[in-house]
């Protein structure tokens, strides 16, 4: 596995300017400071869970680091009462709703079963985990689709899919995969009851 300055002397670079541009595609009212801090956050808390031992080997560090970025933006948002823009849902590929907004349902299961902020960090750590470690087809297709903002004929020419219809489908299937793994990992955690 990679450290914590490997993972840094990477990444912190490339994927400045991209999370910047993703948290002011999603988030109305920062400034540019507070989006700074927040990416200065999100890497210490890549470490946190490294120290912990809650990355696996295999990560997709870029998935997982914006995917904190944006759990961190959230939270902030929420911290300082700030109004949070969220990409309307549908299947239109310029309408496209964003990781988070997709993962909202569970982020509510969290806000539902904990008040206890250490707790909620720990199971909003199992989500970014499991999104971070994607496998096979929905490694590529689901960064590609809500990080990358790729079109659906895009991903099918590149990923190999016969048509926009079958990576469509296959993106519904790892999405749906991604949310059972997320509920039964909490729920093996006794962090969700339902």
């Amino acid at each position: 596995m990679e450290t914590y300055e490997e993972i840094v002397s990477r990444w912190y670079e490339e994927l400045h300017e991209p999370f910047v541009n993703l948290v002011k595609s999603r988030f109305s009212g920062l400034f540019v400071d507070e989006i700074e801090d927040i990416y200065q956050d999100t890497f210490l808390a890549v470490h946190e869970n490294l120290h912990r031992g809650s990355v696996v080997a295999d990560t997709n560090w870029r998935a997982y680091i914006l995917q904190i970025g944006l759990n961190q933006t959230m939270t902030y948002c929420k911290k300082k009462g700030k109004f949070v823009t969220a990409t309307p849902a549908g299947d239109d590929d310029d309408e496209r709703p964003d990781w988070l907004s997709m993962m909202a349902p569970l982020e509510s299961l969290v806000d539902e079963t904990t008040e206890d902020p250490a707790e909620r960090e720990r199971m909003i750590a199992v989500m970014n985990g499991i999104m971070g470690n994607l496998t096979g087809k929905c490694r590529d297709l689901l960064p590609s689709f809500y990080y990358a903002r790729m079109s659906m004929e895009e991903i099918s020419q590149e990923l190999g899919y016969a048509n926009t219809n079958s990576a469509k489908s296959q993106r519904l299937k790892c999405f749906n995969k991604l949310k059972e793994a997320v509920r039964a990992r909490l729920k093996m955690m006794g962090l969700f009851n339902a």
